[in-house]
């Protein structure tokens, strides 16, 4: 029983290059293509109607054995007569081998744009439709059932010369088999491009009138132009186009086309090309020139007559194919392909979404403690980087300078949802080194959490969360930063030294009111705005709790302890809820150390956030597990112990307050029995008008600060 053709590609371990012959062959109508994520074409087999013939395994072009070369290939530099090399993107040889077809009496079938803009194969006699055939076309191009047209025209006895992509006439050959009336020549090219990109980028080229044609690689333009003509009579030159260099670049090319098996073993009786270097042939005038390669004895004989049609036509000896874009043996999908997905995916144009992923450009570069072993932490910059992602802007997360072995830094230890590698800058050892994000950020942020304490850190990582490396012209902002302290913790030359960086900042904001009067010390003016985690859109954490697959029972309390002391005498507070504890310890806890009660390791961010959102009451000492507290509208206790403002309570007791929440607060769990807070209902609706109000000065304040206000 033979495979079907996507049965074999998966073996092989191949994609789809939708060429349609499978479906064209298919004489039970059992093959269909299907279009998949990023647009291209992909063969679907209905098992119901399958009779494993494997007549689709046979002529599919990347299963099928390659071409056998029966003579030696020769290489021919050429330029038709000045007439028509005069109106060529480069030296004319298609429009003389569709003349030599031509008065043959022949048919010529090649690509045309439809509509001015919509690659389809035409076969025909009429000259005027084969001038449509002429020059480049940086387009998907479908085959539709242009097999079965060809195949009657030779079956009829007329001659055809078919013009396509190497994977085309690999297949038209497969159909067809060797047919004396068919003469072929496969393209140099560098891979099919995405339908779905390509039709929205001429909905983007076209939004405010229609287009009616259009030429790439124009003559007398820089190569990877494109030249639009509109329908009112409008003209517009798009020099280096973006969609142009995509395609050269591999970025938006077709991923079975990226191991282009045709690249030596040219199928096409000829191939065609331009010539790289062609100023380097000797006897050539200037301008460009056609690469001719003769692959057969049949094509010996179409290039032998296209020559007395020629201006110049010299056999050279074999060129460099890794000067070619299309003749390139080691093409590789571009690195950013992924990420071009992902811009799509978002929305972006076409065109930005090109720029940002061959020049690997961000709009936002975000540094600070986003890898902290630390729930709270490692939540604060997740909840930073999707505020960034939300308001439409592409975020790049850039660590602190260090020496490493590996190129990027690893994600977040907690995180279990990844961010992606294209979001995560390199390892950079020095300032100089870093400083070259400059050339593809336009705004740095320096993120929440004590990331200027100089007891936790070296000064030169202190000065990297200063954004030292950040040229003078760049937008510098501080996004709810924090001391951890009310005085700097370094010698007066390393204070010197950080002042004269805050001073730099474009927008300056930090968490604690302490906070603002050191700035003001140290020479700069700084806000007050509340945590990223109460300006990111809930829906971002529940993600996160969704992702979970930790069981928790029916009814808890949910203990997250960051400090065993502040939990002495719990059991008295379960007694009085009537249900039982899940305790998690801090992500840094010692888990051997022996304390009166069992605590568990919920290993992950995720299953951090589902033990609170699910859980029928929390009791926390913790910033942060106050925090998603309120924003799940969980019942909660706060407990602080005998905390002083300068161990970080304040940052509880402040934002308690602000929401009216302050009899939330307990020293010890016995007070919190006494106080009657645990059975107190909490009017969410009311704390959330208040956070609500908070959450947009906040936003304005970001917003304004990245001149989207």
């Amino acid at each position: 029983m033979a495979l079907n053709v996507v049965e074999e590609l998966i073996g092989i371990r191949k994609l789809c290059v939708s060429c349609r012959a499978c479906e064209n062959v298919c004489e039970k109508g059992a093959i269909t293509l299907a279009t998949d994520n990023v647009g291209f074409l992909r063969s679907s087999v209905d098992e119901s109607k399958c009779i494993r013939c494997g007549r689709c395994s046979e002529i599919c072009p990347l299963i099928s054995p390659l071409p056998e070369i029966k003579r030696r290939q020769d290489y021919y530099a050429f330029r038709a007569n000045a007439e028509i090399a005069s109106t060529s993107s480069s030296g004319g040889a298609f429009p003389i081998l569709a003349d030599w077809m031509l008065a043959r009496g022949g048919y010529v079938c090649g690509v045309i744009l439809e509509n001015g803009v919509n690659a389809v194969y035409a076969i025909t006699k009429d000259k005027d439709i084969v001038q449509k055939m002429r020059g480049p076309k940086y387009a998907p191009s479908d085959m539709g059932h242009i097999y079965g047209e060809i195949k009657k025209k030779l079956d009829e006895g007329e001659d055809v010369l078919f013009v396509g992509m190497p994977c085309h006439v690999h297949a038209l050959h497969n159909i067809v088999g060797d047919d004396p009336h068919l003469f072929t020549a496969d393209i140099v090219c560098t891979g099919q491009p995405s339908p779905m990109i390509y039709s929205k980028y001429i909905e983007e080229l076209s939004a405010e009138k229609p287009i009616t044609s259009m030429d790439f690689n124009p003559r007398g333009q820089p190569k990877g132009s494109l030249a639009i003509m509109y329908a009112d009579g409008t003209f517009r030159m798009s020099v280096y186009d973006p969609f142009v260099r995509a395609c050269n670049a591999s970025l938006i090319i077709n991923q079975g086309c990226a191991a282009c098996r045709f690249i030596d073993s040219r199928p096409g009786d000829i191939t065609l090309g331009d010539l790289m270097g062609s100023d380097k042939v000797a006897g050539s005038a200037a301008g460009t020139l056609s690469l001719v390669m003769v692959n057969s004895q049949k094509g010996a004989a179409m290039a032998f007559d296209m020559n007395d049609s020629a201006d110049f036509a010299e056999r050279i000896p074999k060129p460099n194919f890794e000067e070619n874009p299309g003749l390139k043996h080691e093409r590789r999908l571009h690195l950013g392909w992924i990420r071009m997905v992902h811009f799509l995916q978002r929305g972006h144009p076409v065109a930005k979404s090109i720029d940002y992923c061959l020049r690997w450009k961000f709009d936002v570069g975000i540094t600070g403690f986003w890898r902290v072993l630390n729930f709270g932490g490692e939540l604060t910059y997740y909840a930073l980087y999707h505020i960034i992602m939300d308001m439409g802007l592409e975020p790049l997360m850039i660590e602190s300078r260090r020496k490493s072995k590996r190129n990027a830094p690893p994600n977040p230890p907690l995180l279990a949802t990844k961010y992606p590698f294209y979001n995560i800058a390199r390892w950079y050892e020095t300032k100089e080194e870093q400083e070259e994000l400059n050339n593809r950020v336009d705004n740095f942020i320096v993120g929440s959490d004590q990331v200027w304490n100089r007891r936790f850190i070296t000064q030169d990582i202190l000065e990297c969360y200063t954004l030292d490396f950040v040229h003078d012209e760049k937008n510098k902002i501080a996004i709810a930063s924090s001391f951890g302290t009310d005085r700097f913790e370094g010698t007066d030359e390393e204070r010197e030294s950080f002042a004269a960086l805050l001073r730099r900042f474009n927008h300056l904001s930090v968490r604690e009111s302490s906070a603002v009067e050191l700035c003001k010390e140290l020479g700069a003016e700084a806000e007050i705005i509340i945590d990223p985690v109460m300006l990111c859109d809930v829906k971002h954490f529940e993600a996160l709790s969704d992702a979970s697959q930790m069981r928790y029972p029916k009814q808890y309390a949910f203990n997250y302890m960051m400090h065993p002391v502040n939990f002495e005498g719990m059991e008295k507070i379960y007694e009085a809820l009537g249900y039982g504890p899940v305790t998690a310890g801090n992500a840094s806890s010692d888990f051997n150390e022996r304390i009166d009660y069992p605590r568990t390791s919920v290993g992950t961010v995720e299953n951090w956030m589902k033990g609170i959102k699910n859980s029928s009451f929390v009791v926390t000492d913790s910033f942060h597990g106050t925090v998603f507290s309120i924003l799940f509208r969980k019942p909660f206790v706060t407990l602080i112990g005998n905390w002083n403002e300068g161990s970080g309570v304040g940052r509880i007791t402040t934002l308690l307050t602000t929401l009216g929440l302050e009899e939330r607060i307990c020293k010890t769990s016995q007070g919190a029995i006494e106080s009657g807070v645990l059975f107190a209902p909490i009017d969410y609706d009311e704390v959330h008008r208040k956070l609500d109000k908070e959450r947009e000065v906040g936003m304005a304040w970001v917003k304004n600060a990245l001149n989207m206000s």
